[in-house]
C-alpha cells in the first residue's frame, strides 16, 4: 500500500475506525452510509487504495466487492489493511470482520471506534478500556447482554443503539444514526 498520491483536506469526523460485518450485505451498506458522510476528497483517497468502496456506487458495492480494484498488499478493509492505512496517516479506516473476530488492542488504543451491524466481540471490555470511545449499532437478537452492559456505559466511553428484531436492519439503524429525520432508502432497508 502506498499513500504517495492520496491527499485530502484535513477534516473532523467523530470516528477513527468503523468496524462492519463483512462481507455481509447489511454490513457493507452500513459501512457505505458512514463512508458517504466523509469529505469527497477523502473518499477519493480511500478509493485509490482499493477495496469495497473503490469508486463504486452504493447499489453496486455488494456485487462488485470481490472484483473492486485494489492496491497491492492486504485488502484495505481487512484488519492488516486498515492497520496499514492508519500507519500511512489515513485518519478514518473501515474494517470488515466477522462478529466475534477480535480487534487488536494496539489498533484501537486511543481511537474512537464505531461498530456498525456487529457487536464488539468477546474482548469488548478490553476494547473499551483501550479505545477513546466505542459506539455499537446493532439489531441482532441475543446480543443484548454484551451490547447493553451497564458497566460499559458507566465508563463514559461506551454507547450503543440497539434495536433487536426484524423491524430494522443494521444498515437502517446506521442510516438513522447518520441521517436523522431523513427517509430510509429502499436499498438500505
Amino acid at each position: 500500500m502506498s499513500a504517495a498520491t492520496a491527499t485530502w483536506t484535513p477534516f473532523s469526523f467523530p470516528w477513527d475506525i468503523i468496524v462492519i460485518h463483512g462481507p455481509c450485505t447489511d454490513g457493507i451498506v452500513a459501512g457505505w452510509i458512514v463512508w458517504s458522510k466523509l469529505p469527497a476528497d477523502y473518499r477519493a483517497a480511500l478509493a485509490t487504495m482499493g477495496g469495497t468502496y473503490a469508486n463504486v456506487p452504493a447499489r453496486d458495492a455488494i456485487a462488485s466487492q470481490a472484483t473492486a480494484p485494489r492496491a497491492s498488499g492486504p485488502s484495505p478493509t481487512s484488519l492488516r489493511g486498515a492497520q496499514a492505512l492508519l500507519a500511512l496517516g489515513f485518519p478514518v479506516v473501515f474494517v470488515e470482520t466477522q462478529p466475534d473476530e477480535q480487534l487488536p488492542l494496539e489498533m484501537v488504543a486511543g481511537r474512537r471506534v464505531l461498530f456498525c451491524y456487529r457487536g464488539p466481540g468477546a474482548n469488548v471490555n478490553d476494547v473499551v478500556a483501550a479505545a477513546a470511545a466505542v459506539r455499537v449499532i446493532d439489531h441482532h437478537s441475543g446480543s443484548e447482554s454484551r451490547i447493553c452492559d451497564a458497566a460499559l456505559v458507566a465508563t463514559g466511553k461506551y454507547s450503543y443503539l440497539y434495536e433487536p428484531g426484524k423491524q430494522h436492519s443494521g444498515a437502517s439503524l446506521t442510516w438513522q444514526e447518520f441521517n436523522a429525520g431523513l427517509p430510509i432508502p429502499a436499498f438500505v432497508r
